[in-house]
């Protein structure tokens, strides 16, 4: 009966019973235990933020015990001055048929969690958005600008033009491979820019990474803690082989650090630009010359990426989009919702003092 259900957090001890569930009653995809078990280790056992103290979310469960509903924590860390914030990623929200009348009583445990000073929910469906307003999320965009996404060509002959028409791409493919070379050939004409050496990966010395992010965090910014934990997350496991990560060094200082995804889009591979952090004394004229660097280490190393046909740059990824020649804009639609907790971060937030990348379940 419902009546004998309990609403609980679960802990890293559970986190089979978890995973057994995500595959079998969450995952419309069917991706099997194997990709949740990666994804969920990436999440909870690889993440630094996470302790086994922490909740990797909370179900219902029946009198039996078995799980009948669910919601998933993805632990961050962020800064607001210098005041550490514990982030709460609410992902993977399910419940089953018969116990649908649970649902609001589990979110609501979720958002309890004591020890969380902001939580986000960044892929809601149209009657979740409605329940995150009536819980007072506040729907934010990642730097407080409008989200615009850039594309630019980087192995043209790639480009799938008609996803489900294979026989067509083929007859196009000897034009979309001579497009390509004559689209490298323009950008590295374009940024041919040396001036910084890009490396690939992390440095063998971390404390680099420390180093940048202490002489770059800001005083009144709601951001993501950038410290070496967080960059040695992200290059962790077989599920981080999403990231590239590049460093962008001025003589023997790390200045920025990039980080990209690769996500697919009507059947092409776009290398995403997801992350961009620069020393804060970096001037508007050595910010372009350090953009048009990096795009063009980029493309001199595209056979690395070889099946990926576009790089995508979001507006608030840097300066990158305002400063170099840009393909296509494509408006995108903004459904990402965040609630703090403490005066000071929710008035940050409403003025657009944000720098919200990696936070909520798309990067994850």
């Amino acid at each position: 009966m419902i009546s004998d259900t309990i609403i609980t957090p679960l802990y890293s001890v559970e986190k089979d019973t978890a995973i057994d569930f995500l595959a079998g009653k969450y995952d419309d995809l069917k991706r099997g235990t194997d990709f949740w078990k990666l994804r969920t280790s990436f999440w909870w056992e690889k993440n630094p933020y996470f302790n086994n103290k922490m909740p990797i979310g909370w179900a219902i469960k029946s009198v039996e015990g078995t799980i009948q509903g669910f919601i998933g924590c993805v632990f961050t860390a962020m800064a607001f001055g210098q005041n550490h914030l514990c982030a709460v990623n609410l992902t993977c929200w399910h419940v089953e048929d018969g116990y649908r009348n649970k649902s609001l009583e589990l979110f609501v445990a979720a958002n309890s969690y004591e020890n969380g000073d902001i939580f986000f929910n960044t892929t809601p469906t149209e009657s979740v958005e409605k329940i995150l307003k009536g819980f007072r999320y506040t729907k934010y965009i990642p730097s407080g600008i409008e989200l615009y996404t850039n594309l630019l060509p980087l192995n043209i002959g790639s480009f799938n033009v008609f996803v489900n028409k294979p026989a067509i791409n083929r007859f196009l493919s000897p034009f979309l491979s001579l497009a390509s070379y004559a689209n490298s050939f323009l950008f590295l004409k374009l940024f041919s820019n040396k001036k910084y050496h890009i490396e690939f990966g992390l440095p063998e010395d971390l404390n680099k990474l420390d180093q940048l992010w202490e002489k770059s965090k800001p005083d009144s910014l709601v951001t993501n803690l950038r410290d070496a934990l967080y960059y040695q997350w992200l290059s962790s496991g077989k599920f981080a082989n999403k990231y590239t990560i590049l460093r962008i060094n001025e003589n023997a200082t790390t200045i920025a650090t990039v980080v990209f995804e690769k996500i697919s889009i009507a059947g092409n591979n776009i290398l995403e630009c997801i992350d961009f952090w620069q020393d804060v004394t970096t001037d508007a004229e050595k910010s372009l010359t350090l953009n048009k660097c990096m795009i063009g280490f980029l493309v001199r190393n595209r056979m690395k990426f070889q099946n990926v046909a576009f790089l995508s740059f979001p507006d608030y990824c840097g300066s990158i989009p305002k400063q170099v020649f840009s393909m296509r804009k494509f408006r995108s639609r903004n459904n990402k919702y965040c609630l703090a907790l403490a005066p000071e971060v929710r008035e940050a937030i409403k003025s657009n003092n944000i720098y919200f990348t990696m936070q909520g379940d798309m990067n994850l």
